[in-house]
This record gives structure tokens, C-alpha cells and sequence, in this order.
């Protein structure tokens, strides 16, 4: 029998890749078994894979699936495979098909053919103790591959049904790999798709006699004489060729010896026997007894032949029942294939009939609905065109009703300009005035230019904390949404030693309720002008040396509650010069707590406004005001000036636990600077809302504007 080393193939699923791997069978259970990955082959060779894992997922096995896949299989056996997905749910990723065997490569001593006939058949190889597909390279470079199995005295041989065929292969060095790590590792021999060089006939000599003799009657056939007479004769002529190359010769001529003097030994045996049974009385009363009873055995080879008639007479009967049977099936089945024929065509025509009558009903009730449809979008039509000429009219009051507002708008804007111009004009005439008529007493009185200052009178107000302002701006319903939160930043702002500038078609008046809310007689305005160059400028006019309304201010600001200053025309001056400055001394603590001080810009687009540092703080003013805002500011100045309290800024605040959630919430470094003036107004926030969350969300829109200014 040939080595069984075909493929076992599965065909149901297109392999996962056209490569071929080689794997270790673990185990067996039921129909389905388990292979462990080891490498790739890559022509005759093997690739070990550092981790099967990764290209076989889990444990970096596959699975085998069907009973013939697993005949001839072991645990532990080597085999080739090729890798498909599988379907079986609960199972590995992958399962094998193509599947074939491996043979173990082992190499035997030199010697000769009857050698490895007698090893292999008879003495058993001891090499090694598992069964299974062997590949075995002996003298000649040949390599026998067969199945051997495992004999109870711990030895190998060859199956007796496959001795009469023995294949071999001619021996190839490349051919032989390393499968496995360790101390589990094995020669394998992987040219298996080869021609086979040739067979072996290594049957046991009493198989080649048993086929001889079963052929022979007795041991009185001439047959035998004669056999016995050609196996010498071919024994003689084998012996003229055992010198030659022709090995083959000589072999047939020992075998054809050895088979000569076995059946000459037989002869022989049987001729002794015959003759001492016939010798034999007891032996020679039962051969006659046998032929005086012989009729039995004609009885009983009569009752063979008349069951062996019978049978084939019932098989005959049988088939030609079995066609009549098949004619009358073919008869019946076409008289019902014409019955039903018959039987579909009239079928086909009653539901012909009963679709054409609901056709026609579909299509009268089709025409019904068209005929409402048109008079429905004749009226439709009809409507929307009434509604188009109305909306067109409505168009057209609307913009004339659009140029109109427009229109009084624009005038509006002139007149609130023109009046605050003119505003503007008047308290800085006055501001004049008060300054020369100071001056005066002062010259008069031999007052020094520091007392003079008191000349700007901020009256002293009933004090409150930051929560009763932050009250104060949740409730002014004169201000929008928007107002009241540009409100809050302005306050968290100037108590952080922060310069605000605003700037927008409501700054000036957005300032005027600021000051009104947060110190009520206890505000000023202070004009810029081109004179105003460095800071000194702020405190005393140039050539007069008179103090401004900022000195007297921070006097104030020393020891009473809030004074709030706002220096009004920032483009005139030269403000890129002082604004640095004050701004430093306000957020380093040079000048009083209760100083607040913000800026004004009337025109962003001005060259001096451009040339502040981007850190500025800008605000845009506009859209605070919420509809009917002027009964909104009557009512703030409902109550007597002298009960209207002012801020009196508590001490610095410092909310560590607010100042890192909002740099925490930034997502990015700001730098040390800002980060330092975000933390104050964190704290600042806080202590203004009593909310972390929402002073959180405020300064973090301060943050916005400081890192991403846009003017």
C-alpha cells in the first residue's frame, strides 16, 4: 500500500492567502481537531514565524474540520495546510484545508535491500517509538516514505498489507528541514510531490508460497513438479547475473530458491501424509464411509443451485415489476402534467380577467383623482398668486417702513454724536474752569499745588461690598444680556489693575452707567488731548502744572470707597506712550486700590490706537442696551444722589483652587504674564459671582480676547 501523503482538500471557502503553512496536529476531538501554527513553507524549505499569533489570532492555531481530514493523524504528526476563514461560530478565525502529512525524515545504516526488507518487515526499527508517516533514507540515495506502526516489543515496522508495494524517492539534501523548537523538534522530508524512483515487493516469503499454492489442487497436480523444476532453473540463471550491476536478478533468483524448495518441502509433506493415511485403516473405513455418503454433499450442492436459480429468478421478476412500476409512474405523472397544464391555463385566464376588470376600475378612479387634482391646484394657483401680490405689497411698505427707521436712525446717531461732542466740550470747559479758578485761590492763598487738587470734590457715599454691585448689575433692566455680562468684565477688569479700553457706538454712555452703579458721585471723565504724552501728563497738566482730575482721584481713592476715572479721546494723545505705564502701575499696586480706571476710543482705526501692545484690553460696546433704555435710566436716578452707596473694594483677593481650573480649562500656556493677570481676575471673578463655574466661564472669555485680539 502507497503512503498516504495526498491532500485532504475543503473547498467550501477560497483559501485566506495562496501560501502554505505547516503546523503540529495538538489534538482530536470528534470531527474537529486543532493544528498550532509553526512557519510558512517557502519552496522546499520551512520559515518559522516569530509570533503565529499575530497572523492567526487567540492561541495561533487552526482548526480542522471532517473525519477524512483526521484519518491517518496523531498528535504530534507534522502537516501542510493551507489557511481559509471559518464560518463555525465559537471557534478559531481560521481553519484549515488542503491538509496533507509531513513524514519524520530519519536516515538508516548502509545496507543491502534484504537488510532493510528483514528491518522493516520483520526485526522492527527501534530509531525511534512513534507511528505515523516515515520517511526513511537508505543506501543508493533513496528515501523509502511509508506508514509504520508501533509493535508491542517497542519496535517500528511496515504494515503487512503495504510490504507487497513499497515506494521510495530519490534523495534530496534541501528536501530535509527543521520543524519545531527545542527538545520537541523534528526532521521532517518535505518533496513529496515527486515521482516515485521505484517500489519494493517486501512481502513475507509465506505470502509469495500461500499465492502459489492456493493456485496448485493437491500435491499430486504436475503443475508442481514443473514449478519447482522453473524456480531452479531461474535460481541457476539468477546466479550467473549476481555479479553483475543488476542487483534486481540476483534477489529474484535467491527469492525464486527459496520458493522452490518451500513448495518442494510441501510436495514432500503432502506425499508422506497421503501415503500414511492411506497405510492407515481407521483413516481408509472413513474415506469409504465419505464415498458411500457423497450423495450429501451432491444434496447440498443442489440445494445451492436451486437457491442460486431462485434468487436470480426473483431478481428478474423483481426488475421487470420494477419497470412496469416505472412505466405506469412515467404514464401517471403525464397525464397529471397535462391535467395541470389544463388546469394552470384556466386559472390563468379567470385571474387575466379579474386583473383587467380592477384595471379598469383603478384607472377610472385614477382619472376621478386627476380631475380633482387639476381643480384643486387651479384654486391652489389661484390663492398663492392672491398671496404673492400681498406679500408684494407688504414688501414694499416694509421697505419703505425699513428706509424710514433707517433714516431716523442715522439722524439719531448724528444728534446722540453731536451731543456727546458737545458734552465732551462742556465738561472739559468746566473742568477749565474749575482748574483756573483753583489755581487762583491758590495763588491767593499760598495753597500748594497737592491741596489744590482737593478742588475736584468726590463725595463720600455709604460703602458696599462687591456682591451688593454684583446685585445691582443683575438687576438693571436698562442693560441687555450682553450688557450686564460686559458689565461684570468691566468690574472683574478694573479691580484687577487691568486699563480696559472701550470703544463702540455705546461706550461713552456704557461708562456713564458703569460709574453710576459702581461709585455714584464718585466718577469723572478725563479728555486726552495732544499734550497728554507720558504719564507724569496724567497727574499734572503740562506748563501750569496743575493737578488733573486723575490725581485727585487717586487722593480720594486712598482712604474712601471706589472713584471711577474714564480718559475719554484716546486717539489724540500720545497714548502709546502712557498707556504701558499706567497700566503697569495699576496692576504692580503703585497707586490705591479703590482706583478704577478705564479708557475710551472713539476711532479703533487710529495710528495710536494700532500702535498699543496686542495684550490691551479691548472691549467692544455695542448692543448693550435693551429696548426702552431710557425709562430704564430714569429710574436708576429715581432715588436721592446722597443714599446711593458706593464699592469699597475689598482686600486683594487670592483664589488659588479658581485660578488653576481656568488656566487648567485654557488647554494651552499662555506665558507667566498672562497667566498672573488671569489669576487675579479668577479670584477677582469669584469673589464677584460667588460662582466658580461662572467666573470660570468669564475669565476664560477674557482670555479669548487677551490671546486673540482683533482690532
Amino acid at each position: 500500500m502507497k503512503a498516504d501523503v495526498g491532500m485532504l482538500e475543503d473547498t467550501s471557502v477560497e483559501p485566506m492567502q495562496p501560501k502554505a503553512y505547516v503546523g503540529r496536529f495538538v489534538r482530536k476531538q470528534g470531527q474537529y481537531g486543532t493544528v498550532s501554527v509553526f512557519g510558512t513553507v517557502v519552496g522546499t524549505s520551512v520559515e518559522a514565524m516569530d509570533d503565529a499569533k499575530r497572523l492567526f489570532p487567540r492561541d495561533g492555531t487552526v482548526e480542522t474540520q471532517g473525519l477524512v481530514q483526521h484519518a491517518g493523524l496523531s498528535a504530534g504528526d507534522w502537516v501542510e495546510f493551507n489557511a481559509v476563514r471559518n464560518s463555525r461560530p465559537r471557534s478559531t478565525e481560521y481553519k484549515a484545508s488542503r491538509l496533507r502529512r509531513i513524514p519524520r525524515y530519519a536516515a538508516l545504516t548502509e545496507g543491502t535491500e534484504s537488510y532493510y526488507r528483514t528491518l522493516l518487515t520483520r526485526e522492527g526499527w527501534k530509531g525511534d517509538h512513534r507511528p505515523g508517516l516515515w520517511a526513511l533514507r537508505i543506501s543508493g540515495d533513496r528515501v523509502v516514505v511509508a506508514d509504520l506502526e508501533l509493535g508491542k516489543d517497542g519496535a517500528l515496522r511496515l504494515p503487512r498489507a503495504s510490504t507487497r508495494e513499497v515506494r521510495y524517492l530519490r534523495y534530496h539534501d534541501d528536501a530535509v528541514v527543521r520543524l519545531g523548537k527545542g527538545a520537541s523538534a523534528d526532521d521532517a522530508y518535505l518533496e513529496l510531490d515527486a515521482e516515485p524512483a521505484g517500489t519494493f515487493d517486501w512481502s513475507d516469503e509465506a505470502d509469495h508460497v500461500a499465492r502459489v499454492i492456493r493456485s496448485l489442487s493437491d500435491a499430486d497436480d504436475p503443475r508442481v513438479s514443473d514449478i519447482i523444476a522453473w524456480l531452479d532453473l531461474h535460481q541457476e540463471d539468477g546466479r550467473v547475473f549476481a555479479a553483475t550491476v543488476d542487483h534486481e536478478v540476483g534477489l529474484d533468483a535467491l527469492r525464486s530458491g527459496e520458493l522452490a524448495d518451500r513448495l518442494r518441502a510441501d510436495r514432500d509433506l503432502m506425499q508422506a501424509y497421503v501415503e500414511a493415511a492411506s497405510k492407515d485403516e481407521a483413516v481408509a473405513a472413513a474415506l469409504a464411509a465419505h464415498a458411500r455418503e457423497g450423495h450429501t454433499e451432491e444434496r447440498a450442492r443442489l440445494r445451492a443451485e436451486l437457491v442460486e436459480e431462485i434468487a436470480l429468478h426473483r431478481d428478474e421478476l423483481l426488475k421487470s415489476e420494477e419497470a412496469k412500476l416505472a412505466g405506469d409512474r412515467k404514464k401517471m405523472l403525464d397525464a397529471l402534467a397535462v391535467e395541470a397544464g389544463a388546469l394552470r391555463k384556466t386559472k390563468l385566464a379567470e385571474i387575466d380577467r379579474e386583473a383587467e376588470r380592477r384595471s379598469k376600475l383603478q384607472i377610472e378612479k385614477l382619472g376621478d383623482l386627476d380631475e380633482d387634482l387639476r381643480r384643486r391646484r387651479g384654486e391652489v394657483e389661484g390663492e398663492m398668486e392672491a398671496v404673492r401680490a400681498r406679500l408684494a405689497e407688504v414688501e414694499r411698505e416694509l421697505a419703505a417702513a425699513t428706509a424710514e427707521r433707517d433714516g431716523a436712525r442715522a439722524e439719531a446717531d448724528a444728534e446722540r454724536g453731536r451731543l456727546r461732542e458737545a458734552s465732551v466740550e462742556v465738561d472739559r470747559l468746566l473742568t477749565v474752569a474749575d482748574r483756573l479758578t483753583t489755581a487762583s485761590q491758590s495763588t491767593q492763598s499760598g495753597i500748594s499745588p497737592r491741596a489744590a487738587s482737593l478742588a475736584y470734590a468726590f463725595d463720600e457715599r455709604p460703602a458696599v461690598g462687591v456682591g451688593a454691585v454684583a446685585s445691582a448689575i443683575d438687576g438693571m433692566a436698562l442693560l441687555s444680556d450682553k450688557g450686564r455680562d460686559l458689565m461684570r468684565k468691566l468690574l472683574v477688569l478694573v479691580l484687577s489693575g487691568e486699563l480696559p479700553i472701550l470703544y463702540g457706538a455705546d461706550a461713552a454712555d456704557f461708562v456713564r452707567i458703569f460709574g453710576s452703579v459702581v461709585a455714584p458721585g464718585r466718577n469723572g471723565v478725563l479728555q486726552a488731548d495732544p499734550t497728554l504724552i507720558s504719564i507724569e501728563d496724567l497727574w499734572a497738566r503740562p506748563g501750569s502744572g496743575a493737578p488733573t482730575l486723575l490725581a485727585a482721584a487717586a487722593q480720594a481713592a486712598v482712604e474712601g470707597t471706589a472713584v471711577l476715572v474714564a480718559i475719554t479721546g484716546l486717539e489724540s494723545s500720545g497714548a502709546r506712550f502712557w498707556v504701558p505705564s499706567l497700566t503697569d502701575a495699576l496692576r504692580g499696586g503703585a497707586l490705591p486700590r479703590a482706583l478704577l480706571v478705564c479708557a475710551v476710543a472713539s476711532d479703533v482705526d487710529h495710528d495710536e490706537v494700532k500702535a498699543l501692545p496686542a495684550a490691551a484690553m479691548m472691549l467692544e460696546v455695542e448692543g448693550v442696551f435693551a429696548p426702552g433704555a431710557s425709562m430704564g435710566v430714569l429710574a436708576l436716578y429715581g432715588m436721592p444722589d446722597a443714599k446711593r452707596a458706593a464699592l469699597r473694594p475689598a482686600e486683594v483677593p487670592t483664589d488659588v483652587p479658581a485660578a488653576l481650573k481656568v488656566l487648567g480649562a485654557l488647554g494651552s500656556d499662555p506665558g507667566p504674564g498672562v497667566a498672573l493677570r488671569l489669576a487675579r481676575m479668577a479670584a477677582e471673578a469669584s469673589e464677584l459671582l460667588q460662582d466658580q463655574l461662572a467666573a470660570c466661564t468669564l475669565v476664560i472669555q477674557l482670555a479669548h480676547e487677551i490671546t486673540n485680539q482683533d482690532r
